[in-house]
């Protein structure tokens, strides 16, 4: 073995690495559990052995779920699957020689490779989020670094103020989770003030005015302030400054304002589009590479390059990579991905209820947040295995 090669020379079955363990490459290793893929080395390198299910933090952060209710545990699943566990963090990826670069120098060998590797957080003018906000993404420091903020905050006396910055679905939800979490104490009074900044005129951009109504009406419930027209330059420990040089108190800022492409996808040599996510073909392949595949949230699929960046569109390309990587390593024809024009949204709105949309049609109650908690929990419970 090379110094730094992670990797088996003495083993000369194909190595397929999936490098990171998202929506998509988790439903691959669901597949490969029932039916597996013969004749292979299969590796699944991931920077910690758990991957949060987005589609439940919100819940987690107001209490409705813990956090371990929300992961999968890769570790079982990873067995089932046949694959060898590796943690670490990737730092490149080299298509032309064939290999993944991991943080501390060793590197990991393929022949087939994955990248489901997510996104981080858009910061202000395109550049990394602020060092003084918690970022929506990755979500597990989202996650972590939240709960710590929120329980320092659940202690004070004083009031204190907490901004989300970005009221697209993400930031909406967030702002009701938070506002939910710390609650109303003091005979009632709400000692701790949330706030919902967007760059447009109203939060949810796009919504039905059906949709935009009921998004307001729960604001409106958990006494969360919208200020809109209004975009965030920087952001300091204790407040945030608007791009028109206004400051605005804040005690925790939250930055949830959109997706960027990851520092591994920036920092390879790989076809990217203008925003610096790795463009696909519609068999999902990396485009000029005949034997690396990208999915999810750090892809933009060329036959697509406006879809939006949700888990659902991870969700449905995981069963066509899956069929593709059987089809590439059986050298047969590949399979071509077309994602869906509209889905079913689903906003946890933290008051029991949820707010359900589709086909410009918008229905908000608890029968509506039943249908998504049965829809989460199905979801992880499919990758839950026994070690």
């Amino acid at each position: 073995m090379n110094d730094g090669e992670l990797s088996n020379p003495r083993d000369q079955r194909p190595e397929v690495v999936l490098v990171g363990g998202g929506h998509a490459h988790v439903q691959v290793l669901r597949g490969l559990v029932t039916k597996p893929i013969p004749n292979v080395r299969l590796t699944l390198l991931v920077d910690q052995p758990g991957a949060l299910y987005s589609g439940m933090v919100p819940g987690v952060i107001s209490g409705q779920y813990t956090r371990e209710e929300a992961t999968i545990d890769l570790r079982p699943l990873a067995a089932r699957a046949g694959a060898r566990l590796v943690i670490g963090k990737a730092v490149r990826v080299d298509a032309g020689a064939g290999h993944i670069e991991l943080a501390g120098g060793n590197f990991l060998h393929y022949e087939y490779a994955s990248l489901n590797v997510g996104s981080v957080a858009r910061g202000p003018e395109g550049q990394d989020s602020p060092a003084h906000a918690i970022a929506t993404r990755p979500i597990s420091e989202l996650v972590s670094r939240l709960e710590l903020a929120l329980a320092k905050l659940s202690r004070e006396t004083r009031p204190s103020k907490v901004c989300v910055v970005g009221a697209g679905a993400a930031g909406v939800e967030l702002a009701c989770a938070i506002a939910a979490r710390l609650g109303a104490t003091d005979g009632g009074h709400r000692i701790h003030e949330v706030s919902l900044i967007g760059g447009g005129g109203r939060p949810l951009p796009g919504a039905t005015t059906r949709a935009l109504s009921r998004v307001q009406a729960a604001l409106g419930r958990h006494h969360i302030a919208f200020c809109g027209n209004t975009r965030v330059r920087a952001v300091d420990a204790s407040a945030l400054t608007t791009a028109s040089g206004v400051r605005l108190p804040s005690d925790l800022t939250i930055w949830a304002t959109g997706a960027a492409a990851p520092p591994v996808i920036r920092d390879s040599e790989l076809p990217h589009d203008a925003r610096g996510f790795v463009r696909t073909d519609q068999h999902l392949l990396v485009e000029g590479c005949s034997n690396l595949f990208a999915a999810g949230d750090c892809a933009t699929l060329a036959s697509a390059p406006e879809k939006e960046r949700a888990g659902v569109y991870a969700v449905r390309a995981g069963p066509i990579l899956l069929a593709n990587l059987r089809r590439r390593l059986a050298g047969r024809p590949l399979e071509s991905h077309r994602p869906q024009s509209d889905y079913l949204r689903l906003l946890n709105l933290a008051d029991g209820t949820a707010l359900g949309s589709k086909w410009g049609l918008a229905l908000q109650g608890r029968s509506v947040a039943w249908l998504k908690d049965r829809i989460d929990r199905g979801f992880v419970s499919r990758f839950r295995f026994d070690d």
